[in-house]
């Protein structure tokens, strides 16, 4: 869990709906901030685990995977989704590379292609990723 959703784990019930309705207006700094991590949030569920894509920033495609079904408010807002790994890009000698973690770290070319070996790493299956 990051910085974010340890912060929004212990709001209440009506900031939570203040923040997911769709008029922005009456939210604060904090708030927005939260609303707009929701809105770059990419939920998917493969094989028992959740897989977080967030909208590209900087141009690095970032994943993060969760143990269990979990929706985007949950994992903000609840804290008890379990971060099994992430995939994060970075740019090196002008080069993209993707990394992954679970307990060491892989480098791949892709992404994508670290997101496929963190899953079969996970879950022991292989992955198609578009």
């Amino acid at each position: 869990m990051d910085g974010l959703a340890c912060g929004m784990a212990a709001v209440g019930r009506e900031v939570r709906e203040r923040i997911m309705s769709s008029d922005p207006a009456g939210l604060g700094v904090v708030e927005r901030r939260v609303r707009a991590r929701l809105d770059a949030m990419s939920v998917q569920w493969w094989h028992g685990v959740t897989i977080v894509r967030y909208a590209p920033m900087w141009g690095a495609v970032r994943y993060r995977v969760f143990a269990g079904e979990w929706t985007a408010e949950q994992i903000v807002f609840d804290g008890k989704a379990r971060e099994l790994g992430a995939v994060r890009c970075r740019s090196e000698h002008n080069h993209r590379a993707a990394w992954y973690g679970v307990d060491a770290f892989d480098w791949s070319f892709t992404a994508e292609e670290a997101l496929r070996k963190l899953l079969f790493t996970i879950t022991g299956r292989r992955a198609r990723i578009s």
